[in-house]
């Protein structure tokens, strides 16, 4: 974890890069050992680029050394590059199911890159469609199989494979809520908001509309925040989400109160108007009761999705859960965040984990 100092140069940098440049004053007379350390959580956050341009703000005199200059212009260049490949995979993965009569719907990645001042500032991860209905689902595992692509079926009942050498996810379900109590309704929502479109590599896309956006991040955030964990870029995600607009925000607060997510959307908003700078007119949900200080060491401990945490001491305290924990690491993750989760969504931290336990032992 980065001393406070640092920590506080490294949100103001991602601050300025994800909104443009602030009229703060703030004082950047960082050492060379700092400057490392903030470039370093911005690799582990996968923000590298969002900071990037927040270093365009700088004057010459609070820049770092032209070393890491050199390294953070590379890192960036990258990153768009990266990007406006990706921008052709989806374009082409799209044309192919859609000639084949079926009508996919890009999830985050992407799409979500859409929202930012620069699309390309955005580090890509892999590609998620959603198929409103069981056929189409199945019709589109199908065809990737007649293809002699390998895939596989995740226990999650996600159909994963590469398209040109980039990770795609199929996903029967929009939300990330597994209440299976709030299924029926999920569905009316979807119905309710429908779906919207972007272009993406010259290519129009369907995505989500701002309404069901909203529930869909903040429900994945949730997801990964109760188990392995969760990174800035998807906090980042949001915040830019919100401030597209396009929604009620009194809409918003009553759907996440009936997804059961509300006092989580509470959380969630504290958090985005305190570090990531999102204004308070955006918070739909309200300011939080509870302390951003843990929310925020956890996020910044593991990284990207959790990838760079150390420390996993569950498996040393309880024999059966060390079985377990080798296992289904995952599984043993959200045991860990037992208390957490169900102190801000306690019926959503239950289906999860029971999803999650189930689809595991339906994989073996």
């Amino acid at each position: 974890m980065i001393e406070n100092s640092v920590r506080d140069a490294f949100f103001e940098l991602l601050r300025r890069g994800l909104w443009g440049s602030s009229g703060n004053s703030w004082n950047f007379k960082l050492s060379g050992r700092d400057w490392q350390l903030i470039f370093d959580e911005s690799v582990r956050q996968t923000v590298a680029g969002i900071t990037y341009r927040g270093l365009e703000t700088l004057p010459d005199r609070d820049m770092p050394s032209d070393g890491l200059i050199v390294k953070w212009t590379a890192y960036s260049a990258m990153t768009e590059k990266t990007g406006r490949m990706m921008d052709g995979v989806v374009a082409e993965l799209f044309r192919f199911l859609e000639e084949n009569g079926l009508h996919p719907v890009l999830l985050k990645g992407q799409a979500a890159a859409r929202l930012y001042i620069d699309s390309y500032s955005r580090t890509c991860g892999d590609i998620d469609l959603y198929f409103s209905s069981e056929e189409e689902w199945k019709a589109a595992a199908e065809l990737v199989l007649s293809r002699g692509i390998p895939a596989e079926t995740k226990p999650d009942g996600s159909f994963c494979y590469k398209w040109q050498d980039v990770e795609v996810e199929h996903h029967r379900k929009l939300f990330d809520i597994c209440n299976p109590l709030r299924r029926k309704w999920l569905k009316e929502l979807e119905k309710e908001h429908g779906f919207s479109v972007t272009e993406i590599g010259g290519r129009i896309v369907r995505v989500p509309s701002p309404m069901l956006n909203l529930l869909i991040m903040s429900s994945h955030i949730m997801k990964h925040y109760f188990g392995l964990g969760i990174g800035l870029r998807q906090l980042c995600d949001l915040s830019r989400a919100y401030d597209a607009g396009g929604y009620c925000p009194d809409d918003v607060r009553k759907m996440y109160d009936r997804a059961g997510i509300l006092k989580w959307g509470c959380l969630l908003d504290s958090f985005l108007a305190e570090y990531i700078g999102l204004p308070v007119h955006f918070l739909p949900s309200g300011r939080s009761s509870l302390d951003n200080v843990a929310f925020t060491e956890y996020v910044l401990s593991g990284g990207n999705f959790g990838h760079y945490r150390q420390n996993d001491n569950f498996a040393n305290s309880h024999i059966f859960l060390s079985v377990l924990s080798r296992k289904f690491r995952t599984l043993a993750s959200y045991l860990r965040q037992l208390t957490f989760s169900f102190s801000l969504a306690p019926a959503e931290a239950f289906w999860t984990i029971a999803t999650l336990a189930a689809g595991q032992f339906r994989r073996k």
